[in-house]
């Protein structure tokens, strides 16, 4: 399942619509489609994405899969010069 939310967080980087895991912007991917792109079985994209949404993790609406909290999974160059200074 860990891998399966990368995947989805990949997705949702890819669709040009921020945060959101669409196939594009007229429709959303079916469960099967999710499966066969993330090479995970349907049955597993069904169970991760009932527990991300118990676990509030994402948002289910109309075939949408949208990612909470979006922009803290996200890395500016602020980020990077953070880490960099702490090593230092």
């Amino acid at each position: 399942m860990v891998l399966f939310w990368m995947d989805l967080l990949q997705l949702a980087l890819d669709s040009g619509i921020e945060g959101v895991v669409r196939f594009d912007i007229t429709r959303p991917y079916t469960t099967k489609e999710l499966a066969r792109i993330t090479n995970t079985s349907e049955r597993i994209v069904i169970k991760s994405l009932i527990l991300f949404e118990e676990l509030s993790m994402i948002h289910l609406r109309t075939g949408n899969i949208i990612i909470k909290n979006w922009l803290k999974y996200q890395y500016g160059d602020d980020d990077m010069g953070v880490e960099q200074d702490a090593k230092s």
